[in-house]
Order: C-alpha cells, then structure tokens, then sequence
C-alpha cells in the first residue's frame, strides 16, 4: 500500500473508496456531488491549468443553495459568487 493509501486508511477511508479514486471520472462509486469536488480538487492542484470555468459552473450548481457556497466549499473557497 502507497503512503497515500496508508493516510486514507488511517482517517477511515475504506481500500474499495481509495482504489476507485485512480479512475474517479469512469467509477460508480462516487455520486455527482462528490465527483464534482474530485474534479475541482484535480483542477486545483495542477500545476498546468487554471481550475475552468465550465468546472466552476458544476461546482456551482451541485453545492451553491440560495445563492450560498455549502459548507464543503466554504473550507475552501469563501466566495465563489460572482
């Protein structure tokens, strides 16, 4: 098991949650809402691109509610209305 694997495992991952996270987009494990912060944490933390606009557009639709981040974003991003 990679380092990776290891600090998931200790935070309570399941191995089944941690394997799946190698092809996230094709896999049946992870809902819409949770594909969509896969797809904004990828977007973050490469080093090659901007986080897209069309992601942004996902993430807006999935988590904000009245117009208000949910609390997974608001960790991350405090505003994200325009």
């Amino acid at each position: 098991m990679d380092i990776p694997s290891r600090r998931g495992v200790k935070e309570n991952i399941d191995e089944a949650t941690l394997a799946a996270l190698r092809d996230w987009r094709a896999s049946d494990h992870f809902s819409g809402r949770e594909k969509a912060a896969l797809e904004l944490t990828e977007e973050i933390v490469a080093d090659d691109r901007e986080v897209s606009d069309a992601c942004f557009a996902r993430v807006r639709q999935i988590f904000l509610r009245g117009g208000r981040p949910g609390a997974g974003i608001r960790i991350g991003f405090p505003d994200l209305r325009e």
